[in-house]
């Protein structure tokens, strides 16, 4: 109730402020990551259907700065504020005519998270081009089907996206182990054994059946 209730409020303040300044802007004092920024009045606003990296993984500070550049010290226009899945404040942001969502999603500086925001479709299409061109997060920085920093380290961990402590691991000779993608923005990582994966809290795919990895000599 006291969540639902301090959403409800910043709902209030936001349209409240928005409304009263609409000849100006609000003024963004603030730029947590690449997805939320804040108003002078102390308001914390994430981007509809905009998922960026955490600060700690793969393009997270790009992707803070990028943001911080968009709209830093700017005035900017919220549109259709509203309360996401997770009880957030989140909104479509806009400097003059630009839509930053669309932006930055153009930019590979987040992920498509989806919603059903009236700029889907949009939004979509600007996530689209960013991983056509491999910029942002699907250049092979963060996006990786080979290891090339360790090329003898070729186990693939893919962090499950709703307990990031978990995941499972691959390995050559699993079932599509080609395919994989390690996507270091979301936090996959790469592993020389299946010791080192299992220690970091991946379990072996059910691709791998009884299989056990081998080091190539």
């Amino acid at each position: 109730m006291i969540l639902i209730s301090s959403i409800l409020l910043n709902l209030f303040f936001l349209t409240k402020e928005a409304t009263k300044k609409s000849d100006e802007g609000l003024l963004i004092v603030d730029v947590i990551d690449g997805d939320t920024i804040v108003t002078e009045d102390k308001v914390r606003v994430r981007l509809t259907a905009v998922d960026a990296p955490e600060i700690n993984l793969c393009n997270g500070e790009e992707s803070k700065n990028t943001l911080e550049e968009l709209v830093l010290n700017k005035r900017v226009e919220i549109k259709s504020p509203a309360a996401d899945g997770f009880g957030r404040l989140v909104g479509l942001v806009y400097v003059g005519e630009k839509l930053i969502n669309e932006e930055v999603l153009r930019l590979g500086m987040g992920r498509f998270g989806g919603g059903n925001s009236a700029k889907r479709e949009v939004l979509r299409a600007a996530a689209d081009e960013a991983r056509a061109k491999m910029v942002g997060i699907y250049d092979e920085k963060c996006y990786q089907l080979e290891n090339k920093e360790n090329p003898g380290c070729l186990i693939k961990g893919n962090r499950d996206k709703r307990n990031l402590k978990k995941g499972t691991y691959h390995f050559p000779g699993c079932s599509g182990y080609n395919v994989v993608v390690v996507e270091k923005d979301l936090g996959d990582e790469w592993f020389c054994s299946e010791e080192e994966a299992v220690k970091a809290g991946f379990v072996k795919s059910i691709n791998c059946y009884e299989k056990a990895y081998e080091v190539a000599i």
